[in-house]
């Protein structure tokens, strides 16, 4: 699930096409802010992939993003239920995967929220640092705050250090 409105997940596996173009067709924003209830098969695209240890590929489904997701953030807040449209959606399609890996933006939002709440594992990358150390610190009381709102599942399985140099 590309949940990230930068949607690098999407342009990297689908195109940039489908992350920035005009007609991206069904996406994470409908998946969140539609009315009508969005099928699987209309918005999750497979992706072959080749494995260079190996004849053949095997496929990978992506929720796809868009730019105008970041509208979801606004739209969402006027909705009941919102940080658990991610968790019912996904509760359609969650026996089809032995896992669901969710790429979040890189603030605490909606789309943030969401995924958390429809998550059972977090893994957190940071980068070394005093700020992004104080950011971790809020981020773990943010985990906290959504085991106590309902996801009483939500651990932090692992904090992956990043843009480290060699």
């Amino acid at each position: 699930v590309d949940a990230d409105p930068q949607a690098n997940a999407t342009s990297l596996f689908l195109g940039p096409e489908v992350a920035q173009g005009p007609e991206p067709g069904y996406n994470l924003y409908h998946v969140l802010c539609s009315d009508d209830d969005v099928a699987p098969e209309d918005v999750i695209r497979s992706v072959p992939l080749k494995q260079a240890d190996r004849e053949g590929s095997i496929t990978l489904d992506i929720l796809p993003a868009h730019s105008f997701a970041e509208l979801a953030e606004i739209e969402l807040l006027t909705r009941i239920g919102r940080e658990m449209r991610l968790r019912r959606w996904l509760g359609k399609v969650e026996r089809r995967y032995q896992y669901i890996f969710i790429d979040c933006p890189p603030r605490l939002g909606q789309l943030t929220v969401n995924a958390l709440m429809a998550s059972d594992e977090v893994v957190i990358p940071v980068s070394p640092g005093l700020f992004p150390m104080e950011g971790l610190a809020l981020f773990r009381k943010t985990i906290e705050q959504v085991r106590s709102s309902g996801n009483q599942k939500l651990r932090i399985n692992g904090i992956c250090a990043m843009m480290l140099e060699p």
